[in-house]
């Protein structure tokens, strides 16, 4: 059963049946969510002290492989078809410019239409929520939280630079 919860200033969406949580919130906030884990902490150091201006694109390890962030730039769609989800990692998807829509939906609610677990991460198509990414904005996405990112707001593709921190779970 899922419900709508404050943390900070932002909202969550909690699933009783699980010890996990969907967290959309803004980095200025991220020290609430320090205690869930000791990685998850290092990933969201890793955003609140970096100089995005500074870093290139590219691939980053934080803590070995169990947390690292890629960082690249993108162009966001008038339609994404299909969202993923990783067994093995979360994401933490952060804009560093621009603005996008990132649909979510919990996993069981939609059809498996591809599968690539040797690179942990499936695809999925249905019906989803979507929340806006920008303006100091992350989301954090557990496994069972299925995400269809780079969604251009209202309809109008832009250019984006985001920084993906992937941490094991």
């Amino acid at each position: 059963e899922i419900s709508a919860c404050l943390v900070g200033s932002e909202m969550c969406i909690r699933d009783r049946t699980r010890s996990y949580f969907m967290i959309y919130d803004t980095l200025t906030n991220s020290h609430l969510y320090y205690g869930i884990s000791a990685r998850l902490q290092k990933a969201l150091d890793f955003l609140v002290n970096s100089d995005f201006s500074t870093i290139p694109d590219g691939r980053y390890e934080i803590d070995g492989n169990d947390v690292f962030a890629n960082i690249s730039h993108g162009m966001t769609v008038q339609n994404t078809p299909n969202a993923e989800a990783h067994n093995t990692y979360l994401d933490i998807q952060y804009l560093i410019e621009g603005h996008e829509l990132i649909g979510v939906a919990q996993r069981e609610t939609l059809t498996e239409v591809e599968a690539h677990p040797e690179r942990d991460i499936w695809f999925y198509t249905g019906k989803y929520e979507y929340l806006s990414l920008g303006d100091n904005r992350f989301i954090i996405l557990w496994p069972h939280d299925a995400h269809a990112p780079n969604h251009a707001v209202d309809g109008i593709p832009v250019a984006t630079r985001k920084c993906v921190v992937k941490v094991r779970v």
